[in-house]
């Protein structure tokens, strides 16, 4: 199963991987919803809209460590309000990390 956003950035379901991946190539900027850097971390929360083996990876924020995925910072959600929420606390948990020292 596929999703892409309406106007109001609530996903829709769609079984046409072309549709899906058209709707995905004409809609770049709606995809991203964060991409930020802070110290040497680069958090990024973008739109994927799959689903496989029944595990929904619609918004999905990560951080990389160069180009080392920080996983205990990676976190999935399912809507749009999550994905945004998500993103500015996941820099607000680097930043914790940051100042307490840890690299």
């Amino acid at each position: 199963m596929f999703f892409i956003l309406d106007d109001q950035n609530k996903p829709i379901p769609t079984t046409d991987r072309l549709d899906w991946s058209e709707w995905h190539s004409g809609n770049e900027n709606r995809c991203c919803i964060g991409d930020d850097t802070v110290k040497d971390v680069r958090v990024s929360t973008r739109f994927f809209g799959t689903e496989i083996s029944h595990i929904r990876c619609l918004w999905e924020t990560v951080a990389l460590h160069g180009y080392a995925p920080l996983h205990e910072y990676t976190r999935r959600h399912g809507n749009y309000e999550d994905a945004v929420r998500g993103h500015r606390e996941t820099i607000e948990r680097i930043r914790g990390r940051e100042e307490r020292g840890e690299d």
